[in-house]
């Protein structure tokens, strides 16, 4: 009983209107970026009424990190949940690879924009 009592609470909780909805599936479409496109997928299943354990799989994440993202949306909308996340010319900035004689000391996956040398 209190299982069914915990779902009624979580599909209350979750609720989207069609307009949210809508706007999360226009957003999604849109986005090139993983992490957005993630965060997106895993509010519109939460609305769906899926439960953490199956968005924990389809996506990759951990339990924590999809209820962290729910409470972001809830608290400050999709501006907010995905207010987090470094845009690629931001990352690009502050991205620099130093190189030593036998190793590497830091590394960048995204191109670099400054090399230093040991």
């Amino acid at each position: 009983m209190s299982s069914v009592f915990n779902i009624i609470l979580r599909l209350m909780a979750t609720l989207l209107s069609a307009a949210q909805v809508y706007d999360l599936h226009i957003r999604h479409k849109k986005s090139r970026d993983k992490r957005v496109c993630d965060k997106i997928k895993a509010i519109l299943m939460l609305n769906d009424g899926h439960p953490y354990e199956l968005i924990v799989r389809v996506l990759l994440a951990d339990d924590s990190t999809i209820r962290r993202w729910r409470e972001r949306y809830q608290e400050d909308g999709i501006e907010g949940l995905l207010a987090d996340i470094p845009t690629r010319n931001s990352f690009a900035k502050n991205c620099v690879i130093t190189v030593g004689i036998t190793q590497s000391k830091q590394l960048c996956i995204r191109k670099p924009v400054k090399t230093e040398y040991i």
